[in-house]
């Protein structure tokens, strides 16, 4: 019972949009597991009109197929296991600071056109190459946020079992080189994956430069007037730290403006009180942006609690 708890507390402080891609991921991979792979009919649909069959003759009459196979994992035994546990747990692993810090339409975003990008790469591969496997997976999403976060962020790091700290722009050139080596031995969808990877990096390219790649993904969700009206109390601690930054930047911007109206002697009683805070919590925010919220220690994680709850 107590680890039932402890799932739930997990699941539903989870950021909104990272909470909804594996829940639909996870859904599906049982009922596929538990039900439709034993069942002829079922199973023939999902993988005949479901799963990505990537030549161009095929995409044409069933274009939804660009998305939808990044959502199917339908390896049976361990193979199909390891392959939507490890997806999944690289979209927590990065995908929850990034969308904790960017948002979820930029999350969502990334996600979805990384998938999108690695169809069409997979779709212009077979048109050259002749060959038109079954693809299925979210691995070319992965690698989009993967490269999206790096892109956004080149000093980000994890830390990986045996190997220590490591820059995610190196773990995704990493991971590239490994498809490409085994290329030929494997059943690994690789140009998916340099599709999703580069979808990824043109994102975050793009953003840096000044596009608006991501509003768009804000129809899957409430709008921010909506989710205010949660009563504080009620709110995650993910959810007050957001609502904090925000009124911290808006009350950052307007500071300037106020404070020189002031005469001279009270401009310095307004900001000596408050300097050591102001430093102490953008060093914090520093720390999250480069290395994720779970680099905190729980004496930092506190202080930003007791902060968002002002």
């Amino acid at each position: 019972m107590e680890l039932i708890q402890r799932f739930k507390l997990w699941y539903y402080t989870q950021p909104p949009a990272l909470r909804a891609i594996l829940t639909i991921n996870v859904v599906l991979y049982v009922v596929w597991q538990l039900v439709f792979r034993h069942i002829s009919g079922p199973a023939l649909f999902v993988v005949d009109h479901l799963a990505l069959h990537p030549a161009p003759g095929d995409i044409v009459y069933q274009p939804w197929q660009i998305l939808t196979y990044s959502f199917l994992h339908i390896s049976p035994g361990l193979n199909g296991f390891l392959h939507i546990l490890f997806n999944m747990l690289w979209l927590v692993w990065v995908g929850r600071d990034f969308e904790f810090g960017d948002g979820s339409n930029r999350f969502l975003a990334v996600v979805l056109l990384s998938a999108i990008g690695g169809a069409l790469l997979s779709v212009a591969a077979s048109a050259v190459l002749g060959t038109s496997p079954v693809i299925y997976g979210a691995s070319g999403s992965v690698l989009g946020i993967l490269a999206a976060v790096a892109t956004y962020y080149p000093t980000r790091s994890i830390g990986m079992l045996f190997i220590g700290n490591i820059r995610l722009s190196y773990l995704v050139i990493g991971f590239l080189v490994l498809d490409l080596l085994f290329i030929g031995s494997s059943n690994t969808a690789v140009a998916a994956h340099f599709g999703g990877a580069l979808t990824g990096f043109l994102f975050a390219r793009g953003e840096r430069s000044g596009m608006d790649l991501h509003t768009w993904a804000g129809v899957f969700f409430r709008s921010r007037k909506k989710q205010r009206t949660t009563p504080r109390e009620d709110m995650s601690a993910v959810q007050r730290l957001e609502l904090w930054l925000e009124r911290r930047s808006r009350k950052k911007d307007g500071h300037s403006a106020t404070i020189h109206t002031l005469p001279v002697h009270e401009r310095k009683e307004v900001r000596e009180p408050k300097l050591q805070k102001e430093q102490d919590l953008d060093r914090l925010l520093d720390k999250i942006n480069e290395f994720g919220f779970d680099s905190l220690t729980e004496e930092e994680k506190s202080f930003l609690d007791n902060e968002s709850r002002k």
